[in-house]
């Protein structure tokens, strides 16, 4: 026999000859007569018990299961437990928690969890016989919220500075979040300004301020005395300005292959070293290296809380897209080198992990309808509003995490 434990929100329906679909109270069961096979489904939402008192007081007891006698005899048992953990108020489905001897109203909800979970594993150590009886666990199927709730952002950014630090692709996301929050409150008062590459745009009614600060390669770019422009790649002179964000979304790639005119600078330092130029995947890695220090030793990330943006793709042909692509090219060069310094860090990044989203949006871009017309064909922006809201819904959703 073959069991599947869980809080279901998937239902087979099957009926034929050869099958019998059964429910029987919490137990739903599928019979295969050729193959001799039953599936059943056991709703049970927290695995532990909820038992209700003589006086009509539900009680959730994390040392007891009463459903496990059942649950020993199947061949495969397929377990879940995660949802119905957050439910509070009136779809809250107890009173009390038991805890061996002890009993109390409520307690944070994850050490819930973690006991129930940890009675379920004492019950599979000390009862189950794993060579007969095959044990899975579902994992947590993640909830998606269907709107991006522009009051629950603003309250729980209260009082705080976001600042996005990057180049025009960081404007994007910006000028998107701007937006979307406007949008929800066209009411609402703002202030925006400008003060030389940072603008700003805060809604008083809550405090918040939204930043972006211009800064395509993240370390600095100096002007020598002869005019002479040289990146520097072990100085950040903006980092005493993020120091005092509360969030800060970083972003930089696209400028580190633009060459001839377009390129900024005229030679790389790097310690005591100067040269001419090197592999600009080699020049970027250096770059977010030194970002990637400066993160472990002088962010406190208990208070500011650091994401990283990914790699916004460009496409190479946008002109007339209309749909988004079926298939990608893969893993993006820049994505590669950036997941890698972010593994080898020692502080809380969050990446928003952009990069394959957008790959398929090659519709997304503003092509020959934005800055420039039909002189310019722009497949490396994007227009607001569109794939940029994607970004600021998961960075909200983060968030909520942390």
């Amino acid at each position: 026999m073959v069991v599947h434990m869980d809080d279901p929100r998937f239902i087979p329906s099957m009926s034929s000859e050869s099958s019998l679909l059964y429910r029987a109270y919490l137990v739903r069961f599928t019979l295969w007569f050729k193959y001799n096979t039953s599936y059943l489904m056991y709703r049970n939402a927290f695995l532990v018990d909820i038992k209700t008192e003589n006086n009509g007081a539900r009680v959730l007891e994390l040392d007891s299961l009463s459903s496990a006698a059942q649950w020993k005899e199947m061949d495969v048992l397929i377990f879940d437990s995660w949802h119905w953990w957050l439910h509070t108020g009136r779809k809250q489905p107890w009173d009390f928690v038991q805890d061996v001897n002890s009993t109390y109203k409520d307690a944070p909800r994850l050490t819930l969890y973690e006991k129930a979970l940890n009675t379920w594993a004492k019950w599979v150590d000390s009862e189950v016989d794993t060579t007969k009886t095959k044990i899975f666990f579902q994992g947590i199927s993640p909830d998606h919220d269907n709107k991006f709730n522009a009051t629950h952002f603003q309250h729980k950014l209260k009082g705080k500075r976001v600042m996005f630090v990057g180049d025009s692709l960081s404007v994007d996301q910006w000028q998107s979040l701007t937006c979307m929050l406007y949008a929800a409150d066209p009411q609402a008062k703002y202030i925006s300004k400008r003060n030389g590459s940072t603008s700003f745009f805060t809604f008083p009614k809550y405090g918040t301020s939204y930043l972006v600060s211009r800064n395509v390669f993240l370390v600095d770019i100096v002007k020598m005395k002869n005019g002479t422009r040289v990146l520097e790649l072990d100085s950040l002179s903006s980092a005493a300005q993020w120091e005092e964000m509360d969030v800060l979304v970083f972003d930089t790639w696209h400028w580190w292959f633009h060459t001839g005119r377009k390129q900024p600078w005229g030679f790389v330092q790097e310690g005591n070293s100067t040269y001419k130029d090197a592999n600009r995947v080699t020049l970027y890695e250096k770059a977010l290296n030194t970002w990637a220090k400066w993160v472990d030793t002088k962010v406190d990330t208990t208070k500011t809380k650091i994401f990283f943006q990914g790699v916004s793709p460009d496409h190479d042909n946008c002109t007339g897209a209309t749909r988004p692509s079926e298939s990608t090219q893969g893993q993006h060069p820049g994505e590669i080198v950036l997941e890698k310094v972010l593994r080898g860090m020692n502080k809380s990044v969050h990446l928003l992990n952009v990069t394959k989203l957008s790959q398929y949006r090659v519709d997304g871009h503003p092509s020959v309808y934005g800055f420039g017309g039909h002189r310019y064909v722009d497949c490396t922006h994007w227009c607001i509003a569109g794939v940029a809201d994607t970004w600021n819904v998961l960075l909200s959703a983060i968030l909520d995490q942390i």
